[in-house]
């Protein structure tokens, strides 16, 4: 068994090595041993794919999508924006024409709690953020994240910011039902 098979086990909880004196190698534990593993290989191999596949639903969800008779839009990709508590109402102008491909944008109501540090000064420096979030399907990411991104990095730069944070989530879901 190589390392990083010896790894994986490792993660998914199984051992290779005896805890004990008395615990037989894993050569001598006979098939028990054998199938416990496999079946530990197997299921890493299909959390794996499915944690690589941002677009794949719940079962749940998606049976109950199929059983609707009106059209939804499921909405899996988030991008998640920290913007400065005090500087939001400058930030609002470009917040909608950088989110326009997405359709729409939702800020949290309160401030969040975060902290930067700052190397100059060697201290951590609190600051209120909102966190704005942008949802879409893959289409609307492939064809607008660079431009998206290009535009964040523009915002930051006229709010005087040395950096914007951006989490790029997936499987945060919204589903949208027009209702006309």
């Amino acid at each position: 068994m190589n390392n990083n098979s010896k790894k994986l086990l490792l993660g998914l909880g199984v051992t290779t090595e005896p805890c004990c004196p008395e615990t037989p190698q894993s050569s001598q534990a006979g098939p028990r041993f054998d199938e416990r593993v496999q079946q530990a290989i197997a299921r890493s191999k299909v959390q794996a794919e499915l944690s690589l596949d941002p677009t794949s639903l719940s079962e749940m969800v998606q049976e109950a999508i199929a059983s609707l008779s009106i059209p939804v839009n499921p909405l899996v990709f988030v991008l998640r924006v920290h913007i400065p508590f005090h500087l939001y109402a400058e930030s609002e102008s470009w917040l909608q024409k950088i989110n326009q491909p997405a359709g729409g944008y939702n800020v949290f109501p309160s401030p969040s709690d975060g902290a930067w540090y700052d190397h100059n000064k060697q201290t951590w420096i609190r600051e209120p953020i909102l966190l704005v979030q942008i949802y879409m399907n893959q289409e609307v990411l492939r064809q607008h994240l660079k431009t998206m991104l290009e535009g964040y990095s523009a915002l930051g730069k006229a709010l005087g910011e040395t950096a914007i944070a951006i989490e790029l989530l997936t499987n945060q879901m919204m589903i949208i039902i027009p209702t006309d």
